[in-house]
């Protein structure tokens, strides 16, 4: 009896291991073939993304070309026709390219040629070159020359791509370049000038490199001609030959935006197609399948071991091992759900930025676009937050809690969102900022939205100590337009430069107050010029303050705002070329930091600019202080005793010093402030208005005895300075002369050679 029961046991036993053994071999084989799909899927999602980052870098790299020909166009001084003899007007505009180069630091040169007198004249951001010096000797194309360049300019009214081909720079280096080409204007009929960009291969193949991963294969970029643009091999060394035939020899049918296998010289392929919506440029990577889907293959081989090694384990084990499935499933369940709001956060964020799929246009069939959420109505509108960085206040000298502090915010926004409609908060597009997408109910508009950012502000004040602005777009029906309204709410987010932060602003309300006229101070900036180069640094900060204040008070768009913000730092940047000052690293640093940084409020810029400019009018100062002053009391007494001489000149008073005449027209400007002989000038001036009231001698012998030779010449002089003619300042005593003493340093007339 107790022997049947045994067997039965073991009967129920066998059956219910039979029973688990056969549920895990079919659930097993279940699972394996859906997690192979999904791996593949996840590989070529991960080429596409791979390729979409590569791409999204390129557009972003033309556009900035686009934006950097538009303002080198969009400058007088920089398409003028420059005579030779003018030097200096030459030399600024070689600066002026130097400085676009360095703003697009992927750009190996850019050069300028405008049709003109002075038309084999091209320059660069690495000199002036006659148009045939360019292209003979500066950068020498291996098929390409002036006049090949001038019938192409002839026949230029696009943009236009030259790929990539040898240029060997200066005679002794040769490097592949591909050279972009800019009319300017425009769709002219005959353009009048074309800028040239040279970018250099390690550019586009380093970035494209990336793409591979350090797997065999090979990665292109074609421009919207299908000629080869960059390249790049991990496999074997290639040449551009073997590169563009091989691209040349893919089918004609691939996806425009995905993945497909092909066989190739009797090889198994992965290839993966991006094309741009912005320049229709295409994408390709290529790499053997076996090497792509590698970790597939290895996932299948641990797979099938894996359930082996189960089913045997599971025949002694199948109550643990079922537990521990069980456990398995809720932590996979756990990851999948934590999963989904990163999905939706992906789908908003495709269409803010207005990369929507259109609804005939068929998706990748590896990599599906991530679903919407169901929008209960059809308005929406987007706010822009910007958590203000200047005037924070820091615990402990550093900004804690910020990743706290920002979720606090996103958390709030959906929250308070429900009132209104159905509120989506992203990570900002912007530095520390966070978009808010709202699905708007029906009668809610703006004032309601702005209700809702005053109260995130003012949670983000109690709690964190701290501020942010907010931008709020337009309201719009479709989601298709969600694009537009973010970015009228960026724009009006940016506001803040001019008003300042911790506000919301509404983009109908911002473009309204910046429609008005304004009257921007430029007579102030030779007045601040001028305080730098004596070293005042009381008076630089009086006129700073005087036009961050006049920039404020005006109705200005915040984008003419940081235009005329960027005129006052150039207009610094030429005071210190000029003046002379070398500046240490970290004032250099600090420079820099004026041109490059984007400052978050004009107040921030205002105290970054009159910090750099005390320090200079530090250093000028102080050199002033160390100057030779006794040859300064020199030369002012030898004015001072040989004034009355018609022929003293610079030269005459340098020889008599002893030094050369640069030298003390340098120092004596540097010292006074003054030119040396506006500064005689100014000295006659004085002393023949002292003639004309205190004695009744002729005109003509005034001018003889204060050193002038000229009579006309003089009250030419006399009407300009003083308002008033010699002989009516005599008249009324001299009260109707404006001048100033010749110690101002005032004086107009015109140097003696």
């Amino acid at each position: 009896m107790m022997r049947h029961a045994g067997w039965r046991l073991a009967g129920y036993v066998l059956s219910y291991v039979s029973l688990v053994c056969i549920a895990l071999f079919v659930v097993g084989i279940a699972v394996y073939g859906t997690f192979l799909r999904s791996m593949e899927r996840e590989i070529a999602g991960t080429s596409v993304s791979m390729l979409e980052q590569v791409r999204d870098v390129t557009d972003a790299r033309m556009m900035d070309m686009n934006r950097i020909a538009q303002l080198i166009g969009a400058d007088p001084d920089l398409v003028s026709d420059v005579p030779a003899s003018e030097g200096y007007r030459m030399g600024e505009k070689v600066r002026s390219l130097a400085k676009f180069k360095a703003a697009g630091s992927f750009v190996g040169e850019i050069a300028l040629y405008v049709r003109g007198r002075s038309w084999d004249r091209v320059y660069a951001a690495s000199g002036m070159y006659e148009l045939d010096s360019f292209f003979g000797e500066a950068y020498r194309y291996a098929d390409w020359d002036a006049a090949s360049f001038l019938a192409q300019f002839a026949q230029l009214r696009q943009p236009f791509l030259r790929p990539l081909e040898p240029v060997t720079l200066n005679g002794v280096e040769t490097r592949n370049r591909a050279t972009y080409l800019y009319p300017l204007p425009l769709n002219a009929s005959r353009p009048y000038g074309v800028i040239l960009f040279q970018i250099d291969e390690r550019e586009w193949s380093g970035m494209i490199r990336s793409v591979l991963k350090d797997r065999a294969g090979f990665a292109y970029i074609a421009d919207d001609r299908g000629r080869l643009v960059a390249y790049a091999s991990e496999r074997v060394l290639e040449g551009e030959a073997e590169a563009d035939s091989r691209l040349s020899r893919l089918p004609g049918d691939l996806p425009r935006d995905g993945v497909r296998t092909v066989t190739l010289d009797g090889e198994k392929l992965f290839v993966t197609r991006i094309v741009s919506g912005y320049n229709g440029w295409s994408f390709v990577s290529i790499v053997p399948a076996e090497r792509a889907l590698g970790p597939v293959i290895r996932s299948r081989n641990v797979f099938a071991i894996s359930v082996l090694g189960v089913l045997f384990v599971s025949a002694v084990l199948s109550f643990v091992l079922g537990e521990r499935r069980y456990r398995a499933e809720r932590k996979l369940q756990t990851v999948i759900k934590s999963q989904s709001r990163i999905v939706t956060e992906k789908a908003l964020l495709d269409m803010i930025r207005g990369r929507t799929k259109e609804p005939d246009n068929t998706p990748p069939a590896f990599a599906p676009a991530p679903p919407l959420p169901d929008f209960p109505h059809d308005r929406f509108v987007v706010a822009q937050l910007l958590i203000d960085r200047y005037g924070r206040v820091s615990v402990g000298g550093m900004r804690s809690g910020e990743a706290v502090m920002t979720l606090s915010l996103k958390n709030v926004l959906e929250e308070l969102s429900g009132d209104i409609g159905q509120g989506y908060t992203l990570d900002g597009l912007e530095p520390e900022g966070v978009v808010l997408l709202l699905n708007l109910k029906e009668g809610c508009g703006v004032e309601q939205v702005k209700e809702l950012t005053d109260k995130a502000n003012d949670f983000l004040e109690r709690h964190f100590r701290c501020t942010c602005t907010a931008g709020i777009g337009s309201i719009y029906v479709g989601a298709d337009l969600v694009c537009k309204s973010y970015l009228e709410a960026n724009h009006a987010a940016r506001s803040r430069y001019l008003l300042g932060g911790g506000q919301t602003f509404v983009y109908a309300g911002s473009r309204e107050n910046g429609s008005g006229r304004y009257r921007y101070p430029f007579d102030l900036h030779p007045l601040l010029s001028a305080a730098i180069r004596k070293g005042d640094k009381d008076e630089a900060s009086a006129r700073i303050r005087e036009i961050v204040a006049n920039l404020s008070g005006q109705p200005l768009d915040v984008d003419m705002g940081e235009r005329l913000s960027f005129d006052l730092v150039h207009t610094i940047m030429k005071t210190v070329a000029e003046s002379g000052v070398e500046l240490p690293e970290e004032a250099e640093a600090a420079l820099t930091e004026l041109y490059a940084n984007r400052f978050e409020t004009i107040a921030e810029l205002e105290e970054a600019v009159i910090a750099f400019c005390l320090d200079v009018c530090d250093r000028i100062a102080s050199r002033k202080e160390s100057k030779n002053a006794g040859l300064l009391k020199q030369a002012l007494a030898f004015i001072d005793e040989h004034y009355t001489d018609s022929g003293l000149s610079s030269e005459g008073i340098a020889d008599s010093l002893g030094v050369s005449r640069s030298y003390l027209s340098r120092y004596f400007k540097d010292q006074t402030g003054s030119p040396l002989m506006q500064y005689v000038d100014g000295l006659r001036m004085a002393k023949a208005k002292e003639l004309l009231i205190g004695t009744d001698l002729k005109i003509k012998d005034i001018v003889e005895q204060v050193g002038l030779t000229d009579p006309n010449n003089f009250f030419r002089k006399f009407k300009k300075r003083e308002g008033v003619t010699p002989l009516e300042y005599r008249a009324f005593g001299g009260g109707g002369g404006g001048g100033e003493g010749a110690a101002s340093g005032d004086g107009t007339g015109s140097t003696p050679s």
